[in-house]
């Protein structure tokens, strides 16, 4: 069975989280700039290692005045996506604030994020040390990637490295609930799962030693069967 994942970006108004997701989902680009006043669901159906995921992509508003808002759409997130734009030194600043926001409402140990230093094609223009951006991914634990909104390639690669760590993290939780190998963070994670009154279950006839080819999978449109399902009760905001 599919499984529903729900993808939330934040950060700034102007640092092109639109335009990122418009790539990824519709392959398109648009050099019009229209901002955000509410968050908007997007949907796209891929597939990683014979695991059908139904991703559901927000797009939150930039601006603080809808702060209260957005902290309603990153509940119950699976994967975050920080975004700064590179000729923006004012984005990347408030990225640790964004940062905070997600793992104050998600719990660290629930969610897997990322960070994207976006624009990359006007490197020109760039305003931010690099390996500024490299620290702070490296304080906060968490992938760094350079993508811009006309490259789909880039863009692909975020949502498939972050998709394969939802899946690796849900493959190794699993196997401690088997061995009964739980530890304080697993059982946090499994409460609070509950508490949201969902359900995570994976089967597999997979080859669990084939794992290390997952660095050679790839990210495609499919509808194809599972060989591995992951199963969850109601998706909620």
């Amino acid at each position: 069975m599919n499984t529903k994942l729900k993808v939330i970006l934040v950060g700034d108004g102007r640092v092109g989280k639109t335009s990122l997701i418009n790539q990824f989902v519709k392959q398109t680009f648009k050099t019009d700039y229209i901002m955000n006043t509410s968050a908007d669901k997007y949907k796209k159906e891929i597939e990683i290692d014979d695991i059908t995921l139904n991703l559901e992509i927000w797009d939150t508003i930039g601006q603080e005045i809808y702060a209260s808002i957005n902290k309603i759409f990153m509940k119950n997130s699976n994967i975050a996506i920080l975004v700064y734009d590179i000729t923006s030194q004012e984005s990347f600043l408030k990225l640790d604030n964004w940062f905070q926001q997600i793992i104050d409402i998600n719990n660290k140990n629930n969610i897997i994020i990322g960070m994207c230093g976006n624009k990359s094609d006007l490197f020109e223009k760039e305003k931010v040390n690099k390996d500024d951006a490299k620290k702070f991914a490296l304080d906060k634990k968490i992938p760094f990637f350079e993508t811009s909104a006309k490259d789909y390639q880039s863009i692909f690669n975020v949502f498939n490295q972050l998709c394969k760590e939802y899946i690796k993290k849900e493959k190794e939780l699993q196997k401690r609930i088997i061995n009964n190998q739980l530890d304080i963070n697993d059982t946090e994670l499994i409460a609070n799962r509950n508490n949201r009154k969902k359900s995570l279950y994976i089967h597999s006839n997979k080859n669990h030693n084939n794992s290390s080819n997952d660095n050679n999978d790839s990210l495609n449109n499919s509808n194809g069967n599972n060989n591995i399902n992951i199963k969850k009760k109601k998706n909620c905001c």
